[in-house]
């Protein structure tokens, strides 16, 4: 359970983000963490499965429960990748990305379109 540790809880001070509204920051966010790709690839993938996640149940995951969600849905030529990133960011294995930006970058390119779509 979480609560404030001084002062009223949040919900008492911050309304409530309209769903339209997620949905448009998200869409909006797209391309800029795209261009993030090539830097930080692990983090860039997980981003675009939460995002993916969030507007397909509207309900906002960590990293590894919506890339768990995303690898449900995904085609299966784009779950290695994304399984990679999973499973660094959970700290199961070592990822190396020297090799796998192009696989990368068309998984993204797919959620991408997802999350287009649904938005």
């Amino acid at each position: 359970m979480r609560r404030a540790v001084i002062g009223p809880p949040a919900v008492d001070l911050i309304d409530v983000i309209p769903s339209e509204d997620v949905r448009a920051a998200i869409v909006d966010g797209i391309e800029w963490l795209a261009a993030d790709l090539g830097s930080d690839t692990r983090n860039v993938l997980l981003t675009f499965a939460r995002m993916w996640a969030t507007v397909g149940t509207g309900e906002i995951r960590s990293k590894d429960e919506a890339a768990s969600w995303a690898l449900r849905r995904l085609p299966s030529e784009h779950r290695p990748v994304l399984e990679l990133a999973r499973g660094g960011y959970v700290g199961e294995i070592e990822d190396d990305w020297d090799a796998g930006h192009d696989a990368a970058t068309k998984a993204v390119d797919y959620m991408a379109g997802e999350i287009r779509a649904l938005a």
